[in-house]
């Protein structure tokens, strides 16, 4: 088979840099997940109708195989120099020699589409944009490909013809459709093919008027050119003479005039029509891959401002695909408040930067967010002529953002900033103030009797009552006051003061406003506040003094009645004087192993199987009684005896599994342990913690261990450090009470978790309580997306099981299946 040189091979659009790193990428992907593509595509190759007769042997056809197989994998290697060019004409022109048509091997090219397409969309970890690129760079580099090919095959038949001595021998074998005509169009020959294309019988045309069978008014301009220049190229449409609804090909017609007959006469006119219908199937399906992935396309000449928008685009920018449409023109459309970043990104680009820019359309009422990108192309002088790129919808992306930062910062029921960035936002004030040398107030509000509402007339009514709190609390704050809600019936408020008595006039107005009647109800509702107030700098130096001092104070407001107001005082020392008490004992029972461990049951929702156990701690004092965890381990966090009673929790919990290890028996679940925020920023602790394991005779892989989001975020960096070495020491991270923190969805997916708990208080009121059964399925679809498993806490019913269930939910846990049990009832229950 001949050499090509690079010369006389047509210059191919250049692929960018960042385009064949996309194809790279898509590559790897493909071989990754869908290596089977490049294979079919190839055996459809060898087992065409038209590949048959040529055939060889079993041996010569798997090898052929393999080299159609390498063919098509090499279309997204990312290499594309000379032996790329050449290996492609060397296919055209075996082609030719073996007289195959385009269609054979564009049957092929729309195979490994039909393979590529839906394995690149349903990648679970390409975003928008990276389909987008990726069916961009794909198209291109297929048109590269194709045009190679059928440059080669198209050339080498041309070559053929001066050898050839009659008509008969030059055109009969050609696969595309082939006529010699007179100068008048009344047809000397025609192939086989050509007879087939316009599905008539052998023998049918030579002799006849091409208008007899043809509409011949697209030829004219074509036959006029050919005998003007030589060669003429058009893509068109062959029509039925008479009945253009019979029959409408698209093709790309080549004409060109016969010189070498006798001396004297009119020359004769060569057509071959390549039919185009695969070609169109294939860019159809590019089209509806663009189509799936909301992206359009747009090209614009500088010379004009005219844009040529694709139907996707004109749906996507909402203009009517029958308008002209121009850059000022569609400027005109844009977001009033973003044409000043589009202006700036557009000046960028036509000084040479990549165009790049996110924006509003003015939709009617609505606005839609898109994403604009593109290149221009320059001259020779470095002026740009023109442009191209694409529009992305991108409005689900925005309204996935907006929402997930809502979740992140806001209550959902009362729209107030939640605890964790309201303190934020307090410790910003108190900054403020701290410099400015102002007075600040903090006041903690605690409702009187909402729990009665909540058991009376329901949790919707309860919350119906939280959102009228929080509504008259902001009616009555001036701006630059604070407003945050802390807990179930807990608000904070915080505001600068010139004096005591300041606060002192706004709690009044607090109580007042708070204490009246709610609703139309017959009784009233009628619920009230507790205040306690703490003031910066003579009650606390930091938002989380004036915290504890305010609750303090609050408790001594509640504990008159309600209804009252009490500022923070330093004999108030009841509270703190139980917290030192327990903060004692808790040591003692440290030391003389006073604390027990109990062991509650995870189950999978789906198969209702045990998957695992959480270990709870219990603490029996034999003067105080029982001790609730919600009490003893804020003790023992304030104290420093968390990482204490953390290492002892994590020994007695590897201990017990251990002990639970017997012969000829399936190993017991994995033990769920709470590691504490001290912990989690000692980077230490992993190598005590395999120590521990060690020494109790467990493994690594039996335990889980679970962190809060407080205790994630309050040293990102430290924590994801220690949480690395703890997972590659063979540990699993669960992240606990999810939803009750701020950590944002980017520093999760990097934080190397595998399961998010929900917190029980959303489960808890879930099905009575529209505003956290979104909550939890928010959660749910973050994990999927993040290919995280999801633990429900706090399940009590099974309508709650089967609600979290139908959610996606993947495990559960809670009073429904079991409480926290004995290691022996536990054992006898759960494991015999």
């Amino acid at each position: 088979m001949p050499h090509v040189s690079s010369s006389e091979l047509p210059p191919l659009p250049p692929l960018a840099a960042g385009e064949i790193g996309v194809l790279q990428d898509l590559h790897r992907h493909l071989h990754q997940d869908c290596p089977d593509v490049f294979q079919t595509a190839a055996s459809h190759l060898l087992e065409a109708p038209l590949s048959r007769a040529h055939r060889p042997d079993d041996t010569s056809a798997t090898q052929l195989l393999q080299l159609q197989t390498a063919f098509f994998s090499s279309l997204t290697e990312g290499v594309y120099g000379e032996g790329y060019r050449q290996g492609r004409s060397q296919m055209g022109l075996a082609m030719a020699r073996l007289e195959l048509p385009p269609s054979w091997l564009a049957e092929a090219y729309q195979h490994y589409l039909q393979g590529v397409l839906p394995c690149l969309l349903k990648s679970p970890t390409a975003t928008n944009d990276d389909l987008l690129q990726r069916v961009l760079a794909l198209n291109k580099v297929l048109l590269r490909d194709m045009g190679l090919v059928t440059d080669a095959l198209l050339g080498h038949r041309e070559a053929r013809l001066p050898r050839l001595g009659s008509y008969e021998a030059a055109f009969a074998g050609l696969p595309c459709g082939s006529l010699v005509l007179t100068p008048t169009l009344e047809v000397i020959f025609a192939n086989p093919a050509m007879e087939s294309l316009l599905n008539l019988p052998t023998g049918t045309l030579p002799g006849s008027a091409l208008q007899d069978w043809l509409d011949v008014a697209p030829l004219k301009a074509l036959v006029e050119q050919a005998f003007r220049q030589d060669l003429a190229c058009e893509t068109l449409t062959l029509c039925r003479s008479g009945h253009p609804e019979i029959m409408a090909i698209p093709v790309r017609a080549t004409a060109r005039p016969l010189r070498d007959g006798p001396v004297g006469l009119e020359p004769h006119l060569l057509l071959v029509f390549e039919d185009l219908r695969h070609q169109a199937r294939l860019t159809r399906d590019l089209l509806n891959a663009q189509a799936v992935a909301s992206v359009g396309t747009w090209q614009i000449d500088l010379t004009t401002d005219v844009m040529l928008l694709s139907a996707q685009a004109c749906s996507i920018l909402s203009w009517p695909e029958d308008q002209v449409c121009t850059f000022r023109g569609l400027m005109d459309h844009i977001h009033e408040e973003d044409r000043e970043d589009v202006e700036k990104a557009w000046k960028a680009a036509l000084k040479g930067a990549p165009f790049r820019v996110e924006h509003r359309i003015r939709i009617g009422q609505r606005v839609r967010w898109v994403e604009a990108r593109g290149r221009l192309e320059y001259d020779e002088q470095a002026q740009p002529l023109k442009g191209h790129g694409t529009v992305l919808d991108i409005s689900e992306r925005h309204l996935a953002a907006e929402h997930l930062q809502r979740l992140a910062f806001y209550d959902v029921l009362t729209g107030l900033p939640n605890r964790a960035h309201g303190l934020v936002l307090a410790q910003q004030m108190l900054d403020r103030c701290e410099q400015a040398g102002r007075q600040l107030a903090l006041l903690f509000l605690d409702l009187d009797r909402l729990q009665e509402t909540n058991d009376i007339l329901g949790h919707a009514m309860g919350d119906q009552v939280l959102r009228e709190m929080a509504q008259r609390c902001n009616a009555l704050l001036d701006k630059g006051q604070l407003l945050a809600r802390i807990g179930g019936d807990e608000f904070m408020v915080i505001c600068e003061i010139d004096s005591p008595q300041d606060a002192h006039q706004i709690s009044q107005l607090l109580l007042s406003a708070l204490a009246q009647p709610i609703g139309a109800t017959t009784p009233a509702i009628e619920v009230g506040v507790s205040i306690g107030m703490a003031l910066f700098p003579n009650q606390g130096h930091t938002v989380e003094e004036l915290l504890k001092h305010a609750d303090l104070a609050m408790f001594k407001a509640k504990s008159l009645g309600g209804g009252h107001c009490e500022l923070y005082e330093p004999q108030m020392s009841e509270r703190l004087h139980r917290r030192n008490t327990l903060a004692t004992r808790l040591a003692k029972a440290l030391s003389s192993g006073g604390l027990h461990l109990h062991y509650q049951p995870k189950i999978d929702l789906h198969s209702g199987r045990l998957t695992g156990l959480e270990a709870l701690a219990r603490w029996n004092d034999p003067e105080l009684g029982p001790i609730s965890p919600g009490e003893f381990i804020p003790v023992a966090e304030e104290r420093g005896l968390i990482v204490q009673l953390g290492d002892w929790a994590l020994r007695e919990a590897c201990r017990q599994w251990s002990s639970w290890c017997l012969p000829a028996m399936p190993p017991p679940p994995p033990i769920a342990v709470n590691v504490s925020a001290a912990q989690l920023s000692d980077e230490c602790f992993p190598a005590r913690a395999i120590q521990l394991v060690r020494e109790a005779g467990a493994r690594p892989e039996a335990i889980e261990l679970e962190i809060t989001e407080t205790a994630m975020m309050m040293d990102p960096e430290r924590a994801r450090r220690v949480a690395s070495e703890l997972v590659a020491a063979g540990f699993k991270l669960t992240i606990d009470d999810f939803g009750t923190g701020y950590a944002s969805m980017a520093q999760l997916k990097n934080f190397p978790v595998c399961k998010l708990k929900i917190d029980m208080s959303f489960v808890h009121d879930m099905l009575r309580a529209p505003a956290d059964q979104a909550i939890v399925t928010a959660v749910i679809s973050m994990a999927r997306a993040l290919q995280l498993r999801t633990v429900a806490e706090g399940v009590e019913t099974p309508e709650q099981a089967l609600t979290l269930l139908a959610l996606g939910c993947d495990e559960a846990q809670g009073y429904h299946y079991a409480p926290a049990l004995p290691p022996r009832l536990l054992a006898a229950k759960w494991l015999s």
